[in-house]
């Protein structure tokens, strides 16, 4: 945001401050279900669905990778300037990026949709219809899929259109055995069956050349990728 007149120092070379407080007038609603359905003595069926919305009260601010925008006047005391040692300390006016509103724009990292869907079987094991006396309670086993969506979400508060992160789907399984007493339990799992990928978090940097040649760019944050792995549990009495 811009920085009160009575913060400004005559050398900055910006008005702008990070600032994070409550912005007065924001609003969050949001709807959860949950259901379950049995499909029989081992099956079931259960999932959720999510909705949420928001909207950000009065508030202006300057935003990263905001194009195209608005510019302003800035004057102030430039004391030197990078790459010129003969720089002769003195008042300055440049353009520069104008803040803009974000009034009415919907929190950060907030998807409107959310949903998953839930596949599993139980199933007791025992060997005695075979004639196995010993095979009697040999603990379950379980079988289960998931089924994931996350809807698109907006990387910051200007809820800039080419930095909108995409939505994406997930789906996982696993199967694990546990013993009669539920002291033992080994489970096989696979997450991200498909290996798709999805963007978990946006950050939008300035991509200026600085004297050394070196950016700092932009950075993202995926979802893991396909794991697989085995789970060996044991319980201490």
């Amino acid at each position: 945001i811009e920085k009160p007149p009575d913060a400004v120092d005559p050398g900055d070379t910006s008005p702008y401050m990070n600032y994070t407080a409550n912005i007065q007038g924001t609003w969050v609603a949001g709807l959860d279900l949950e259901w379950v359905y049995y499909l029989g003595d081992n099956w079931r069926l259960s999932g959720f669905y999510s909705w949420a919305d928001s909207a950000i009260g009065p508030l202006s601010v300057f935003i990263r990778g905001d194009w195209p925008y608005e510019e302003r006047d800035y004057t102030y005391f430039k004391i030197q300037e990078i790459g010129n040692p003969d720089w002769i300390p003195r008042q300055v006016t440049e353009r520069i990026q104008a803040p803009r509103s974000v009034e009415g724009n919907r929190l950060p990292y907030q998807t409107p949709h959310k949903a998953a869907l839930a596949l599993s079987w139980l199933q007791p094991i025992t060997l005695e219809p075979l004639g196995f006396k010993f095979g009697k309670d040999l603990g379950t086993v379980q079988m289960m899929t998931i089924f994931s969506y996350t809807g698109e979400r907006f990387s910051n508060i200007g809820n800039i259109e080419h930095q909108k992160l995409p939505d994406y789907t997930r789906w996982d399984v696993r199967a694990t055995w546990r013993s009669q007493n539920e002291r033992w339990g080994i489970g096989l799992w696979v997450q991200n069956v498909t290996n798709r990928m999805g963007l978990r978090d946006f950050n939008q940097w300035h991509t200026e050349i600085m004297p050394n040649l070196t950016a700092k760019p932009s950075q993202g944050g995926l979802v893991e990728p396909r794991r697989i792995g085995l789970t060996v549990q044991y319980k201490m009495a």
